[in-house]
């Protein structure tokens, strides 16, 4: 059995689709699944910078002309030429399922082959949140038909498919959940410089700010009475703090003690382990991969219970609401006296990590290509 990833999330330097591509499609390969091709023909994702089907651009120089270009039009030009690629290997080779890397296959109308076409819709992100996305019209027509036209559809959460069926109506037998894997990227490695003196001594945020349904800066007023009375700090990963950012963040007391640093995986797993605990404060996540990071790296964790995430970490974190904040405080106090509570969720944590494995995963996901098959 051979698969097709298609080329659209290689365009992507980072990322979590792309990173999941990459682990699923590995893992495939080495316990002998099937057999896989990728149509990148032209990419910029470091997580394939080996692949030796297509062009890693790069190494080729292709940082410097979206500098001196506009990003969108140079990626516009490499997802054509993408495209056409794709469609060539679909008509010269024998595929026998593709997979989308992303929603768009509107391409795929021009194909004179048709075979299985399967989908991971990792969130429903676009429609519960249009306010997080200009194109939002656009974006979501988009999604419609591919997810009509795809026959079959991964979601990676109980929860993300609970939310498929609802805002689509899709029909039950079409969907199967899937979890990820462990994060098997994260190994200890270097410490982030800037981190060293404040170890034992931080709260750790990480990933996006800018989004409402990310919860941050509800999370940063959640937070006020705690930092006052604490000389603790707050250390967010990531792109460091805009202008607007710095100001928000100046009208607290204690603003001296929040960080914005960008962290290498190589420095992820330090900053996980040093940390007194991971602060996941968001409304609405597809999956919450944070959770399994801190997980591996002995982090203790203290979650919204919205969405998947009480699914995903189990009885590994301790919860709050995040819509007003309820337990929060309790959960803050209870990482600063280590109690019971917060010593029974940190023992559960590898027990919970055990579940995730991308072997599993790429086993289930074979298991859905083989179906779709079978059923030519």
């Amino acid at each position: 059995m051979r698969i097709l990833f298609d080329h659209q999330i290689f365009l992507q330097e980072y990322g979590g689709i792309s990173r999941y591509i990459r682990s699923l499609s590995t893992s495939m390969i080495e316990n002998g699944l099937c057999d896989v091709e990728f149509s990148a023909y032209l990419h910029k994702c470091r997580y394939f910078s080996d692949l030796s089907q297509g062009c890693y651009l790069p190494g080729f120089g292709v940082s410097a002309l979206d500098r001196f270009c506009q990003r969108g039009k140079v990626n516009w030009l490499l997802n054509a030429i993408n495209e056409r690629k794709t469609l060539r290997v679909l008509e010269h080779k024998k595929i026998d399922v593709m997979h989308a890397t992303d929603h768009n296959v509107d391409y795929l109308a021009s194909s004179r082959r048709k075979v299985p076409l399967v989908l991971t819709v990792h969130d429903l992100i676009p429609e519960l949140y249009p306010e997080c996305f200009p194109d939002i019209q656009t974006r979501l027509a988009v999604r419609k038909r591919s997810i009509e036209q795809a026959n079959h559809i991964i979601c990676i959460s109980d929860s993300t498919m609970k939310d498929l069926l609802k805002i689509y109506s899709v029909p039950e037998s079409k969907v199967t959940m899937i979890h990820h894997g462990d994060p098997e990227y994260l190994k200890p490695g270097r410490e982030n410089q800037a981190l060293i003196p404040l170890r034992g001594r931080y709260l750790l945020y990480v990933g996006d700010r800018k989004n409402s349904y990310k919860n941050f800066w509800p999370m940063m007023d959640a937070l006020d009475d705690f930092m006052q009375n604490h000389d603790v700090h707050l250390v967010c990963t990531g792109s460091r703090f805009s202008p607007k950012e710095l100001q928000r963040v100046g009208r607290f007391s204690w603003n001296t003690r929040v960080h914005a640093t960008p962290l290498s995986d190589a420095e992820l797993f330090a900053a996980y382990a040093n940390a007194m605990c991971l602060l996941l404060p968001s409304l609405y996540e597809g999956f919450g991969f944070p959770l399994l990071e801190a997980m591996k790296a002995g982090c203790s964790i203290l979650s919204s219970n919205g969405s998947c995430l009480p699914e995903i970490a189990r009885e590994g974190a301790l919860y709050f609401n995040p819509i007003d904040f309820s337990g929060f405080a309790v959960a803050l106090q209870s990482v600063i006296e280590k109690n019971d509570e917060y010593q029974d969720a940190k023992k559960m944590q590898l027990d919970v990590l055990s579940n995730y494995s991308w072997k599993i995963t790429a086993q289930l996901t074979a298991s859905v290509y083989r179906d779709l098959q079978e059923l030519r």
